[in-house]
């Protein structure tokens, strides 16, 4: 087995398996959700380098807790592909998480929990390729699911 599949095992194993679809418990839009959205839809989207070195297009994601279906976050990520990791920069709501941006040493930072159920979504990592050094969330495949709200 190689190095790589072993740690994917073991983080894997961590943090309970995968976590299917078939355990999400489906909720009804709720008035409440649905202003959130409005709200988050209403934003402006952040136009910097970063954007720029992903291709220029970008989107506002709605995360969901892939285990009991409440939202987690509205994030916007930039660029085409998977949603691997979540920089703390780019997250829109709740304010709880928005904050975090003020962050600036990765032992300082939290597992990325969901409120309801506190399944482990994400787990805290430094990004250091081409030059950056972003504290994000690197996302746990299967853990949570997203819906795509805006995009440009």
């Amino acid at each position: 087995m190689h190095y790589q599949n072993k740690i994917a095992s073991i983080l894997f194993f961590a943090v309970g398996g995968f976590c299917s679809a078939a355990m999400k418990n489906p909720q009804q839009n709720s008035p409440e959700r649905e202003k959130i959205r409005a709200y988050v839809s209403s934003l402006k989207l952040k136009k910097d380098s970063y954007r720029r070195a992903r291709g220029g297009s970008a989107a506002i994601y709605e995360i969901t807790c892939a285990k009991c279906n409440a939202v987690t976050m509205y994030y916007q990520k930039d660029g085409a592909g998977k949603l691997l990791r979540c920089y703390l920069d780019r997250i829109m709501y709740p304010e709880s998480l928005e904050r975090l941006a003020e962050i600036r040493t990765k032992k300082d930072m939290p597992n990325l929990v969901c409120s309801a159920c506190t399944q482990l979504i994400g787990i805290p990592m430094v990004y250091t390729k081409d030059h950056e050094n972003r504290l994000a969330f690197r996302m746990i495949y299967g853990c949570f699911s997203t819906n795509t709200i805006k995009g440009e």
